[in-house]
């Protein structure tokens, strides 16, 4: 594979006529790869740094087979992917430890407590990995959005969320109905019950779901994953198919059996809505994405409210008008792009060979991250050897890519 060493962002970029990083126009130029300082062509070491590297490191252009390299330019999605998720994972270990010093672990621990204790871990975790990666994971998206009137896409997106109501209501509906038939028992409880149970449970929980989770989770799945898919792929509806499913497998709960079925509603109603933000951030880009996803939480967070409180009339009252709106919409939607019909499916074009197996192995590899520790979790319990089992899972995720955003 032809890498280029970029002269002005510093970074080792496919060989194109520009940056994939930064933009900048590539040149012959060689630089030092550390303090990227222009250098000599035949230099063997930096003149400025005494950076004593091979001669291939300062070669503008080189081939490059190595393994490492291959590994760090085609695996990057799930190693930046897993690297974020395990750093969170590692972040409320942190956290957690700071709370037992302040407070004592019975107490943390206790049943009434844990459900609050756990959601000011996340906030707090969530908030300080957001700031990590807006201080030091510089990282391109690509092409900007074009400027856009922003009163007119927050109408159109409040369109979108209507829409998106009886659309994945219709597909939870038809999936519960297929576990129907089945025989999957109903689920007896669903993951997130304690944080209902009182008032200051749910403003932690309201906070989480609606502001810090949504950025943390748009970053991660959207801005990162999305962004690196499409330099490795052109068609758009198989990366925001992709991120979607690395999305919603995200959701996964670690008391599986207990909780089965909610979990595959759960993954089918995060599949939808992980479609509808890939399609928002590419068409809008990320902080529309945030606003989505922000009042989509929201939503759900009121119907799970008026659940427990058995308002059952309201919320069929509220879909049945969500269905009407949409039935407009899409009547008014398919008759006023009848003409430009034949040229947006013309545009959907599908991944080739090697696009696809390259994406698939990324896929796998998150994969296996996101289903491998909840199993291990579900069939070990809760013991000192699943603990650090735990912890040097996530370290090594954590230190692969720590190691590859040292490369970059």
């Amino acid at each position: 594979m032809l890498f280029q060493f970029c002269p002005y962002c510093g970074r080792k970029t496919p060989e194109k006529n520009f940056c994939v990083y930064c933009g900048k126009q590539l040149s012959n130029t060689n630089i030092c790869l550390y303090c990227h300082s222009p250098i000599p062509m035949n230099a063997t070491s930096c003149p400025f740094c005494g950076f004593n590297g091979f001669q291939s490191r300062f070669n503008n252009t080189l081939e490059d087979f190595s393994y490492l390299n291959w590994v760090c330019t085609n695996l990057r999605l799930a190693i930046f992917v897993i690297f974020l998720l395990s750093t969170y994972s590692l972040t409320q270990l942190m956290v957690g430890f700071v709370f037992i010093i302040f407070f004592s672990a019975d107490f943390i621990y206790d049943n009434a407590n844990f459900p609050f204790f756990s959601l000011v871990i996340m906030l707090v975790s969530s908030v300080i990995l957001i700031v990590i990666i807006n201080k030091w994971l510089i990282f391109s998206s690509g092409e900007k959005p074009p400027k856009i009137d922003q009163v007119k896409v927050l109408f159109l997106l409040l369109i979108v969320l209507i829409a998106s109501i009886s659309i994945i209501e219709i597909l939870v509906t038809l999936t519960d109905f297929g576990l129907d038939l089945i025989n999957v028992d109903p689920s007896l409880s669903s993951p997130y019950d304690d944080f209902f149970r009182t008032p200051l449970n749910i403003l932690a929980f309201t906070i989480l779901v609606t502001i810090i989770g949504p950025i943390f989770e748009e970053l991660v799945f959207r801005h990162f994953a999305i962004s690196m898919m499409l330099k490795q792929c052109q068609s758009k509806i198989f990366i925001i198919s992709t991120s979607a499913l690395i999305f919603s497998l995200s959701h996964t709960t670690t008391n599986l059996l207990e909780s089965l079925r909610y979990t595959i509603l759960h993954m089918v109603a995060t599949f939808s809505i992980g479609v509808i933000l890939g399609i928002i951030f590419l068409r809008w880009g990320l902080k529309y994405a945030i606003i989505f996803h922000s009042f989509w939480n929201l939503f759900s967070l009121v119907v799970q409210l008026l659940i427990i409180y058995e308002s059952v009339l309201l919320i069929d009252l509220i879909l049945l008008v969500s269905m009407a709106i949409t039935f407009i919409l899409t009547v008014y939607f398919l008759f006023s792009i009848r003409t430009s019909l034949r040229r947006i499916i013309s545009e959907i074009t599908l991944p080739t060979r090697r696009e696809l197996l390259l994406i698939l192995v990324n896929f796998f590899l998150i994969l296996t991250y996101e289903l491998f520790l909840p199993l291990i979790l579900l069939t070990a319990g809760s013991n000192f050897l699943t603990a650090g089992f735990t912890f040097l899972y996530q370290f090594c995720g954590f230190s692969i890519g720590l190691m590859l955003i040292n490369r970059e």
